[in-house]
Formats: structure tokens, C-alpha cells, sequence
């Protein structure tokens, strides 16, 4: 991914899924930070709204989780993985109707 972003530094999904590495290696501000330029590349991408949400969760901040997860789906409306984080976001924000 550093070699994609060397070559195009305007590349928004590597560093979505730079923010998820970071995440997985438990380094929430990081992935934060990267998930923010993601979305300050592609406003309209769900790939960083996307990291942004799974950052806010693992920091149990549910109601970020779940405002990233519906800006997800308002960038992509036929991301497939956006409506799953959306469902996933809603669950473990307790709204079962919407989930």
C-alpha cells in the first residue's frame, strides 16, 4: 500500500485500508487519521466513511459507528459492504427495526 500511495498519493482506498491495519494493530488514532484522508480524497467513496466507522467502534463510540457506516451508504448506495456495516452498526447500536 505505501508503494500504491508512492506512485498516487491521491489513492483514497489505500489509505482506508491503511486505517484498517492500523485498527487491527490497535492503533485507533492512527486509523482515525488515515481514515480521515481517505475521505478528504473521495468524499464520495464508502471506503473511508467505512474505516472511519470500524475505528469509531473499536473505541465503543457506537453513535460514530453508526453516523460513518450511513454516510457509507449515502457515498455508494450499491456498496454491498457498506449496507452491512450500516446492519452491523445498527445491531450493536440496539436499533433492531433498522438493522
Amino acid at each position: 500500500l505505501e508503494s500504491a500511495l508512492a506512485l498516487d498519493p491521491s489513492f483514497a482506498e489505500a489509505y482506508a485500508l491503511l486505517a484498517l491495519i492500523a485498527l487491527a494493530e490497535g492503533d485507533d488514532a492512527l486509523a482515525r487519521e488515515r481514515g480521515m484522508r481517505a475521505i478528504d480524497l473521495a468524499l464520495d467513496e464508502a471506503a473511508g466513511w467505512l474505516a472511519l466507522s470500524h475505528a469509531a467502534r473499536a473505541r465503543f463510540d457506537l453513535r460514530s459507528a453508526l453516523s460513518s457506516a450511513e454516510l457509507a451508504v449515502q457515498a455508494e448506495p450499491r456498496h454491498a459492504v457498506a449496507w452491512a456495516r450500516l446492519a452491523e452498526a445498527r445491531l450493536e447500536a440496539r436499533d433492531y427495526p433498522g438493522a
